[in-house]
Protein backbone atom coordinates (compact mmCIF):
# COMPACT_ATOMS: atom_id res chain seq x y z
CA UNK A 1 0.00 0.00 0.00
CA UNK A 2 1.54 3.41 -1.40
CA UNK A 3 1.15 6.19 1.30
CA UNK A 4 0.10 9.36 0.18
CA UNK A 5 1.49 12.49 2.38
CA UNK A 6 -0.84 15.59 2.07
CA UNK A 7 1.27 18.66 1.27
CA UNK A 8 1.23 20.97 4.32
CA UNK A 9 -0.97 23.59 4.51
CA UNK A 10 0.52 26.81 2.74
CA UNK A 11 3.12 25.16 0.71
CA UNK A 12 3.46 25.41 -2.46
CA UNK A 13 2.51 22.96 -5.45
CA UNK A 14 4.23 22.00 -8.50
CA UNK A 15 0.65 23.35 -10.04
CA UNK A 16 0.73 26.47 -8.05
CA UNK A 17 4.57 26.71 -8.77
CA UNK A 18 3.67 26.92 -12.76
CA UNK A 19 0.69 29.33 -12.58
CA UNK A 20 2.68 31.69 -10.67
CA UNK A 21 6.03 31.52 -12.88
CA UNK A 22 2.70 31.91 -15.84
CA UNK A 23 1.58 35.12 -13.67
CA UNK A 24 4.74 36.58 -13.19
CA UNK A 25 5.87 36.32 -16.85
CA UNK A 26 2.24 37.94 -18.09
CA UNK A 27 2.99 40.68 -15.58
CA UNK A 28 6.60 41.74 -16.78
CA UNK A 29 5.28 41.24 -20.26
CA UNK A 30 2.41 43.96 -19.52
CA UNK A 31 4.69 46.00 -17.96
CA UNK A 32 6.69 46.17 -20.88
CA UNK A 33 4.72 46.68 -23.30
CA UNK A 34 3.04 49.79 -21.03
CA UNK A 35 6.73 50.91 -21.15
CA UNK A 36 6.98 50.89 -24.64
CA UNK A 37 3.81 52.35 -25.09
CA UNK A 38 4.67 55.97 -23.38
CA UNK A 39 7.82 56.38 -25.37
CA UNK A 40 5.55 56.08 -28.69
CA UNK A 41 5.62 59.25 -30.80
CA UNK A 42 2.79 60.05 -33.54
CA UNK A 43 4.07 62.05 -36.34
CA UNK A 44 7.29 64.28 -37.02
CA UNK A 45 9.67 65.25 -34.33
CA UNK A 46 9.37 68.88 -33.58
CA UNK A 47 13.33 69.24 -33.70
CA UNK A 48 15.28 71.66 -35.73
CA UNK A 49 18.93 72.89 -35.18
CA UNK A 50 20.15 76.21 -34.05
CA UNK A 51 20.59 78.89 -36.75
CA UNK A 52 24.27 79.14 -37.94
CA UNK A 53 24.74 83.08 -37.34
CA UNK A 54 28.12 83.01 -38.92
CA UNK A 55 31.41 81.41 -40.68
CA UNK A 56 34.72 81.60 -41.16
CA UNK A 57 37.85 79.77 -42.06
CA UNK A 58 42.06 79.60 -42.00
CA UNK A 59 43.61 81.10 -44.69
CA UNK A 60 44.80 77.64 -45.79
CA UNK A 61 41.04 76.49 -45.50
CA UNK A 62 42.04 73.58 -43.47
CA UNK A 63 39.69 74.55 -40.91
CA UNK A 64 36.34 76.03 -41.14
CA UNK A 65 33.88 77.48 -37.84
CA UNK A 66 30.68 77.77 -38.17
CA UNK A 67 28.42 79.18 -34.97
CA UNK A 68 25.42 78.76 -33.67
CA UNK A 69 22.60 80.84 -32.73
CA UNK A 70 22.84 79.09 -29.25
CA UNK A 71 26.53 79.78 -29.00
CA UNK A 72 27.86 76.25 -30.23
CA UNK A 73 30.68 76.19 -32.63
CA UNK A 74 31.15 73.69 -35.04
CA UNK A 75 34.52 72.88 -36.61
CA UNK A 76 35.37 71.50 -40.26
CA UNK A 77 38.32 70.29 -41.73
CA UNK A 78 38.93 71.14 -44.74
CA UNK A 79 39.49 68.23 -47.74
CA UNK A 80 41.94 68.66 -50.68
CA UNK A 81 38.43 67.70 -52.92
CA UNK A 82 36.99 71.09 -51.88
CA UNK A 83 34.84 68.89 -49.32
CA UNK A 84 34.37 69.96 -45.70
CA UNK A 85 34.13 66.89 -42.93
CA UNK A 86 33.08 67.15 -39.14
CA UNK A 87 36.44 67.89 -36.48
CA UNK A 88 34.39 68.46 -33.17
CA UNK A 89 32.19 71.04 -31.51
CA UNK A 90 32.50 73.68 -28.73
CA UNK A 91 29.66 74.03 -26.35
CA UNK A 92 28.14 77.34 -25.63
CA UNK A 93 29.48 79.25 -22.98
CA UNK A 94 27.82 81.06 -20.66
CA UNK A 95 25.32 83.49 -21.35
CA UNK A 96 26.66 83.25 -24.73
CA UNK A 97 24.76 85.61 -27.61
CA UNK A 98 27.10 84.94 -30.43
CA UNK A 99 26.99 87.42 -34.08
CA UNK A 100 30.08 86.64 -35.86
CA UNK A 101 33.18 84.78 -35.72
CA UNK A 102 36.43 84.86 -37.39
CA UNK A 103 39.51 82.14 -37.41
CA UNK A 104 42.85 83.66 -37.92
CA UNK A 105 46.24 81.77 -37.85
CA UNK A 106 48.51 81.19 -34.73
CA UNK A 107 51.79 81.43 -34.85
CA UNK A 108 53.14 77.88 -36.79
CA UNK A 109 56.60 78.12 -34.53
CA UNK A 110 55.01 76.74 -31.87
CA UNK A 111 52.94 73.42 -33.75
CA UNK A 112 56.52 73.03 -35.18
CA UNK A 113 58.63 72.83 -31.62
CA UNK A 114 55.63 70.21 -30.38
CA UNK A 115 56.52 68.00 -33.49
CA UNK A 116 53.13 68.46 -35.46
CA UNK A 117 52.50 69.39 -38.54
CA UNK A 118 49.29 71.25 -37.79
CA UNK A 119 48.28 74.59 -38.22
CA UNK A 120 47.56 76.68 -34.95
CA UNK A 121 44.55 78.94 -35.26
CA UNK A 122 42.54 81.37 -32.72
CA UNK A 123 38.68 82.30 -32.65
CA UNK A 124 37.31 85.22 -32.00
CA UNK A 125 33.10 85.40 -31.54
CA UNK A 126 31.53 88.97 -31.56
CA UNK A 127 28.44 89.00 -29.13
CA UNK A 128 25.44 90.85 -28.85
CA UNK A 129 25.62 91.25 -25.57
CA UNK A 130 28.99 93.48 -26.01
CA UNK A 131 31.62 90.91 -25.48
CA UNK A 132 34.58 89.30 -27.90
CA UNK A 133 34.75 85.38 -26.81
CA UNK A 134 38.30 84.07 -27.79
CA UNK A 135 37.67 80.27 -27.55
CA UNK A 136 40.43 77.34 -26.73
CA UNK A 137 39.31 74.55 -29.05
CA UNK A 138 41.36 71.74 -27.56
CA UNK A 139 39.89 72.46 -24.33
CA UNK A 140 36.44 73.08 -25.97
CA UNK A 141 35.73 76.31 -23.74
CA UNK A 142 35.82 80.02 -23.66
CA UNK A 143 39.21 81.23 -23.18
CA UNK A 144 38.69 85.02 -21.99
CA UNK A 145 35.75 87.16 -22.48
CA UNK A 146 36.84 91.05 -22.81
CA UNK A 147 34.74 94.33 -23.55
CA UNK A 148 33.89 95.62 -26.84
CA UNK A 149 33.58 99.16 -25.38
CA UNK A 150 30.86 99.51 -28.18
CA UNK A 151 27.80 97.45 -27.04
CA UNK A 152 26.84 94.74 -29.36
CA UNK A 153 29.03 93.30 -32.04
CA UNK A 154 27.59 92.75 -35.39
CA UNK A 155 30.38 92.05 -37.12
CA UNK A 156 34.17 91.19 -37.48
CA UNK A 157 36.96 90.91 -39.73
CA UNK A 158 40.57 90.04 -39.79
CA UNK A 159 43.82 91.27 -40.57
CA UNK A 160 47.35 89.78 -40.53
CA UNK A 161 49.55 92.29 -39.43
CA UNK A 162 52.51 90.72 -41.33
CA UNK A 163 50.97 90.06 -44.32
CA UNK A 164 50.29 94.31 -44.29
CA UNK A 165 53.50 95.04 -43.74
CA UNK A 166 54.48 92.84 -46.52
CA UNK A 167 52.16 94.68 -48.73
CA UNK A 168 52.64 98.37 -47.85
CA UNK A 169 56.56 97.31 -48.25
CA UNK A 170 55.45 96.47 -52.02
CA UNK A 171 54.02 99.66 -52.49
CA UNK A 172 56.63 101.64 -51.36
CA UNK A 173 58.95 100.28 -53.91
CA UNK A 174 56.01 100.03 -56.67
CA UNK A 175 55.97 96.42 -56.99
CA UNK A 176 51.96 96.44 -56.16
CA UNK A 177 49.17 98.66 -57.04
CA UNK A 178 50.78 101.27 -58.86
CA UNK A 179 47.55 103.66 -58.39
CA UNK A 180 47.51 103.09 -54.39
CA UNK A 181 47.63 106.24 -52.63
CA UNK A 182 50.80 105.59 -49.75
CA UNK A 183 50.39 109.23 -47.60
CA UNK A 184 47.20 107.40 -46.02
CA UNK A 185 49.24 104.02 -44.79
CA UNK A 186 50.68 103.23 -41.46
CA UNK A 187 54.36 102.41 -40.40
CA UNK A 188 55.16 98.86 -40.26
CA UNK A 189 55.60 99.03 -36.50
CA UNK A 190 53.46 95.76 -35.40
CA UNK A 191 53.09 96.86 -31.52
CA UNK A 192 53.31 93.17 -31.04
CA UNK A 193 50.47 91.45 -32.69
CA UNK A 194 50.00 89.44 -34.59
CA UNK A 195 45.86 90.79 -36.03
CA UNK A 196 44.30 93.41 -36.09
CA UNK A 197 40.26 92.49 -35.67
CA UNK A 198 38.30 95.71 -36.59
CA UNK A 199 35.04 95.01 -34.89
CA UNK A 200 31.24 97.14 -36.19
CA UNK A 201 29.52 97.93 -32.83
CA UNK A 202 26.19 98.97 -32.10
CA UNK A 203 27.43 102.46 -30.44
CA UNK A 204 28.13 103.55 -34.48
CA UNK A 205 31.76 103.38 -34.46
CA UNK A 206 34.54 101.05 -35.63
CA UNK A 207 37.03 99.33 -33.16
CA UNK A 208 40.32 97.74 -33.86
CA UNK A 209 42.01 95.61 -31.44
CA UNK A 210 45.14 93.57 -31.56
CA UNK A 211 45.80 90.20 -31.20
CA UNK A 212 48.76 89.47 -28.73
CA UNK A 213 51.93 87.69 -31.34
CA UNK A 214 53.03 85.97 -27.82
CA UNK A 215 49.76 83.99 -28.05
CA UNK A 216 48.36 85.72 -24.90
CA UNK A 217 44.33 85.24 -24.60
CA UNK A 218 41.64 87.87 -25.62
CA UNK A 219 42.40 91.36 -27.71
CA UNK A 220 43.46 94.78 -26.71
CA UNK A 221 41.57 98.29 -27.93
CA UNK A 222 44.43 99.76 -30.11
CA UNK A 223 41.67 102.50 -31.59
CA UNK A 224 37.82 103.48 -31.82
CA UNK A 225 37.17 105.57 -34.52
CA UNK A 226 34.37 108.10 -34.23
CA UNK A 227 31.02 107.03 -34.33
CA UNK A 228 28.28 107.54 -37.09
CA UNK A 229 24.69 107.55 -37.03
CA UNK A 230 23.14 104.44 -36.37
CA UNK A 231 24.72 100.90 -36.63
CA UNK A 232 27.42 99.46 -37.51
CA UNK A 233 26.41 96.55 -39.20
CA UNK A 234 29.30 94.88 -41.15
CA UNK A 235 32.82 95.67 -41.63
CA UNK A 236 36.29 94.19 -43.32
CA UNK A 237 39.50 94.85 -44.18
CA UNK A 238 41.24 96.36 -47.37
CA UNK A 239 44.29 93.90 -47.28
CA UNK A 240 46.38 95.87 -49.64
CA UNK A 241 45.92 99.30 -48.07
CA UNK A 242 44.94 98.68 -44.70
CA UNK A 243 41.81 100.42 -44.64
CA UNK A 244 38.52 99.53 -42.90
CA UNK A 245 35.31 99.25 -45.11
CA UNK A 246 32.22 99.31 -42.94
CA UNK A 247 28.37 99.47 -43.58
CA UNK A 248 25.37 100.39 -41.57
CA UNK A 249 22.36 101.45 -40.64
CA UNK A 250 22.86 105.04 -41.88
CA UNK A 251 22.64 103.55 -45.40
CA UNK A 252 25.98 104.30 -46.56
CA UNK A 253 29.61 102.53 -47.15
CA UNK A 254 32.56 104.20 -44.62
CA UNK A 255 36.03 103.90 -46.09
CA UNK A 256 38.24 104.39 -42.67
CA UNK A 257 42.36 104.75 -42.24
CA UNK A 258 42.89 101.62 -40.62
CA UNK A 259 45.52 103.24 -38.52
CA UNK A 260 44.25 106.79 -37.84
CA UNK A 261 40.57 105.88 -37.80
CA UNK A 262 40.40 108.79 -40.16
CA UNK A 263 37.36 108.86 -42.56
CA UNK A 264 38.80 108.75 -46.25
CA UNK A 265 35.48 108.09 -47.88
CA UNK A 266 32.20 108.23 -47.73
CA UNK A 267 29.33 106.49 -50.16
CA UNK A 268 25.91 107.00 -50.30
CA UNK A 269 24.13 103.79 -51.68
Amino acid sequence: MVNKRKAPSGAPTQHAEKNDAHASAHSAKRASQRALALHRISGPVPWSPASVVSMSASRDGSLCAAVREDGRVDLYGGERDASLSFVKSIPSWADASPSSIVVVDGDDSQQQEKGTSSRKVRMFVGGMDGTITELDSGRRQARLVCDSYGGAVWGLAALAVARRNANVAGNEHGDHDDTADHDDTDDTDDGGYSHRLAAACDDGSVKVFGVDADGSPGVTLIKSFLPVDGRVLCVAWDEGRGRVVSGGSDGCVHVWDGTTGQELMRITV
